[in-house]
């Protein structure tokens, strides 16, 4: 009788601890950069694909020693803030590789300007800012939109050739910045142009891009195609089936957790916390209670707080109420029905 009121006590006791704990300890899930973000440039360019829409132009720096695991798209957005309310009417994600000196594009259509209610050269701030999810602490840099910073157009042919210009010049500083991105190329007649890489980087913000005439460099190249036999096994080659270490198997590995993650409903992150972290941790503790013990019981019961004590390594409140929830069921079975 005393153990059927000692187990779910120690339990409800080690969670107690671990939450009062874990609201006095911040851990980022990402490591943090050097400095807050950085904008030196936000622009606002009207009717470029049709009358009445808007893009926002930002280039950044988002200063990193070395570059976290996480992509930019996971850890941070461009959002345009109402200086009045300071809410963020629109948040885009930045792109996957949008760390250091960078630049990003959020395009409006006429009607997303009319419901979000964006008055043209009204008081807006352009923000770098980090996910709340993976940052304990907030970093965020912004630039006010002055009356400078609105470009209107008469026309959607005039809208693209400022926003060309636009782009050109950020590719300017971004060419200087961080040369390494090889966004431009310079040619004698028509002035600077975008090369192949450079229109890449700029299809990945905006997709109009490739709309802007006279923005890039043109090239023609053959294509040299060799004759195969598309037998089975040439196809297996392909897909590195069979081959335990073939590149894709390993550059699957993330897909495979972000399926898993969408199935349950869940960040593949997440499902990785589970794998890796928790469910590793509960196995080498019930183990060695029980190695010590020779009690099952009491080797699961143990393990399944520390689990979820565990689980605070991963700053995310629904991991832990997910981990939290799993203990308990682990308990309840050990404690009734074994």
């Amino acid at each position: 009788m005393f153990f059927r009121f000692f187990y779910p006590c120690l339990l409800l006791s080690l969670m107690i601890s671990s939450i009062i704990i874990s609201s006095s300890i911040k851990v980022e899930a990402i490591s943090p950069p050097i400095e807050d973000p950085r904008v030196d440039y936000a622009k606002v360019f009207r009717n470029v694909r049709e009358m009445g829409d808007e893009i926002f132009v930002c280039r950044y720096l988002i200063n990193y020693a070395y570059r976290p695991l996480e992509d930019a798209n996971e850890s941070f957005y461009f959002c345009i803030q109402d200086t009045a309310t300071t809410k963020f009417i629109v948040q885009r994600p930045l792109a996957a590789e949008g760390y250091g000196y960078n630049a990003q594009i959020v395009y409006l259509t006429a009607a997303d300007v009319t419901s979000l209610g964006i008055v043209w050269g009204g008081s807006y701030n352009a923000v770098i800012t980090s996910s709340p999810t993976l940052f304990s602490s907030v970093y965020e840099g912004s630039k006010f939109l002055d009356v400078g910073s609105w470009f209107d157009s008469y026309s959607v042919a005039d809208g693209k050739s400022k926003l060309k210009d636009s782009i050109i010049a950020n590719s300017r500083s971004l060419e200087m910045t961080a040369p390494t991105l090889g966004v431009l190329t310079a040619s004698t007649t028509d002035g600077y142009k975008l090369t192949v890489a450079g229109k890449n980087f700029w299809q990945l913000r905006y997709f109009g891009t490739n709309d802007i005439p006279n923005l890039s460099v043109n090239s023609a190249q053959y294509m040299t195609v060799d004759n195969q036999s598309y037998t089975g096994s040439y196809l297996n080659e392909l897909a590195g089936t069979g081959n335990l270490f073939a590149p894709t198997s390993i550059l699957n590995v993330k897909d495979s957790f972000t399926v898993l993650g969408d199935a349950i409903g869940i960040p593949y992150w997440q499902v990785i916390a589970f794998v890796v972290l928790i469910v590793p941790s509960f196995l080498i503790v019930s183990g060695t209670v029980y190695g010590i013990s020779g009690n099952s019981k009491l080797a699961a019961i143990i393990a399944a707080p520390v689990m979820f004590v565990i689980s605070m390594l991963v700053p995310d409140a629904l991991l832990m109420m997910l981990t939290a929830i799993v203990a308990f069921i682990v308990v309840v079975i050990m404690w009734r029905f074994i």
